[in-house]
């Protein structure tokens, strides 16, 4: 308890004191390690409910939320489609790749967020604290994939599972870039069988939008996200709150 906030999840309660996230109503702890070490406990059913029932507390910045991202998309990627000019095209597209990394790593910030407590709002999509991390450990991601798919396909799709959860290190744990990527693996190896099924569950939402031509995306997006923010925390033995913030 406290006369103010001391971190991210920290709540205020009608008595105007501050309490830690472990105190939030319907908070419940997870069991397993709290670094990434060792198995942890995760619900795939869970995981599922919780990020649904997230989500459509906050329908509207949710679905804001992917339709900023899906016009920003458009629009520079469309017009370094139409666009003759070959370094003006080339602008648009690395303006857009860098707004796409921005808006991931919004999405991740905006579901952790939820496994607080907290709302989710369209500001997070524009913060650029861990961007460039977060760029480093793409490009790094993408390198370490793409030659596991030119050696064979398995060494690709393996280093895919491996290094998923890059992105919520770099965010909830100031981790490097780099770092990250260690973390990321050793999470997924010590819970390889929940991991695989949660990313699997994520991936297939972000499927579903996609062959709906991006309209279903405005709503598997999101949940994509808070799917693998639960896993993430629950697989790293931290609490999450079940109560979605309104």
């Amino acid at each position: 308890m406290s006369d103010s906030s001391q971190g991210p999840g920290w709540w205020q309660a009608s008595d105007g004191k501050w309490y830690p996230p472990e105190q939030a109503p319907g908070a419940q702890p997870a069991a397993g390690g709290g670094d990434g070490a060792g198995a942890g406990s995760l619900d795939i059913g869970s995981a599922f409910a919780w990020a649904w029932a997230q989500f459509t507390a906050n329908v509207a910045p949710w679905i804001t939320i992917a339709i900023v991202i899906a016009a920003t998309y458009l629009v520079f990627f469309g017009l370094a489609l139409v666009i003759n000019g070959f370094f003006i095209s080339l602008i648009l597209r690395l303006i857009g790749y860098v707004l796409g990394a921005m808006f991931a790593l919004g999405l991740i910030r905006a579901s952790l967020a939820a496994t607080r407590g907290e709302k989710p709002d369209v500001s997070m999509l524009f913060a650029t604290d861990h961007l460039g991390d977060y760029i480093v450990g793409t490009i790094l991601v993408g390198i370490i994939v793409t030659v596991g798919f030119v050696l064979c396909c398995l060494p690709g799709i393996a280093a895919a599972i491996l290094l998923a959860f890059y992105g919520f290190y770099i965010v909830d744990r100031d981790e490097s870039g780099t770092t990250s990527l260690g973390s990321s693996f050793n999470l997924v190896k010590d819970n390889f069988g929940n991991a695989l099924v949660l990313l699997i569950v994520a991936w297939l939402l972000m499927v579903v939008g996609y062959i709906t031509c991006g309209i279903a995306l405005l709503v598997t997006g999101p949940l994509s996200y808070l799917v693998l923010a639960y896993g993430f925390k629950s697989l790293n033995g931290e609490a999450i709150v079940e109560t979605p913030a309104s």
